[in-house]
């Protein structure tokens, strides 16, 4: 296996108050393959002392693959979540 190069940008976007946008690229590529996500996610800041956290929903697009959504929330360091893929290439049996 050859060497894996990674690179992810991500920025955060608040809309006023307990909003935000969270847009992002992901690129990787190993041994000739490369894979390149696109997406956003909607962000809802829950100000509350006692369960500071941040719900977020998203989409994305990985290129000539996928349609990706996801559903989540981040509470401290941690982030609990859940994506699914809707394939939209020529693998479909493979899906």
């Amino acid at each position: 296996m050859g060497a894996r190069t990674v690179a992810h940008l991500k920025a955060g976007i608040t809309l006023g108050g307990q909003f935000g946008i969270i847009p992002s690229v992901l690129f990787q590529t190993q041994s000739g393959a490369q894979e390149i996500i696109v997406g956003s996610e909607f962000g809802y800041f829950l100000n509350n002392s006692n369960f500071p956290a941040t719900f977020f929903l998203g989409g994305a697009y990985r290129l000539d693959d996928a349609v990706i959504a996801s559903v989540g929330m981040d509470y401290k360091n941690f982030r609990f979540g859940a994506s699914y893929d809707i394939n939209t290439s020529t693998l479909q049996d493979a899906s």
